[in-house]
């Protein structure tokens, strides 16, 4: 990185860079269209982003986006948001799995105190082995976020036991910052996302 766009920062002012929020998570819908999602809420109570929006022209529900920013740490105690407008590199991976299969029965909380969890079985019990079969689980995928600035590519996976691909997508907005939607379900993944990547990408660390 250079300081030309860093208003005097010193890149050696940085102690950590840390991915916000650690944890997000992202909503399947049936709309079909590629941007027919709503970005969940980034604060705490907060609502989702054109929340009077949840539902296209059909009445189809529109899937639910998380959206990662990147933050660094400074000496000074600051905390402050890193774009590709700082004159940085920022490379996303991305790893998606859906496990849902291979897990348990939605009967309760799995962390309910002694006494109170109502006993749950596994998913497709039919299946005592193998159950890594069950797992959708795409390739890992690289992204140059100044590559795809202000498009989309597909996140696709699928299991030996349901060969049909169910597609998320990484879309990195203009900043840098990565937004990941939820499928639109089984074959319905919508048109095509502005950018594929071969499933070959290599991957890298994050810069």
């Amino acid at each position: 990185m250079t300081q030309g766009n860093w208003n005097t920062l010193n890149p050696a002012d940085i102690v950590e860079v840390a991915v916000y929020p650690p944890l997000g998570i992202a909503r399947v819908g049936n709309a079909p269209g590629e941007l027919d999602y709503v970005t969940a809420a980034e604060v705490i109570g907060g609502t989702p982003a054109d929340a009077g929006a949840l539902r296209d022209a059909q009445g189809a529900i529109k899937r639910q986006a998380v959206r990662f920013r990147i933050y660094a740490k400074l000496t000074s105690g600051q905390v402050r948001e890193l774009t590709l407008d700082d004159d940085i590199e920022i490379q996303w991976r991305v790893a998606v799995a859906n496990l849902k299969a291979g897990w348990y029965e939605f009967t309760n909380a799995l962390d309910l105190p002694d006494g109170l969890p109502i006993p749950a079985s596994k998913r497709n019990a039919e299946t005592p082995s193998g159950r890594f079969r069950l797992d959708i689980t795409p390739p890992l995928r690289t992204i140059e976020a100044a590559a795809f600035r202000g498009l989309s590519t597909s996140l696709r996976g699928a299991s030996s036991r349901r060969p049909s691909t169910w597609a998320n997508c990484a879309r990195i907005r203009r900043a840098g910052c990565s937004s990941l939607v939820g499928t639109a379900g089984p074959e319905r993944a919508g048109p095509a996302p502005s950018r594929q990547l071969s499933p070959t990408t290599p991957s890298g660390s994050t810069t």
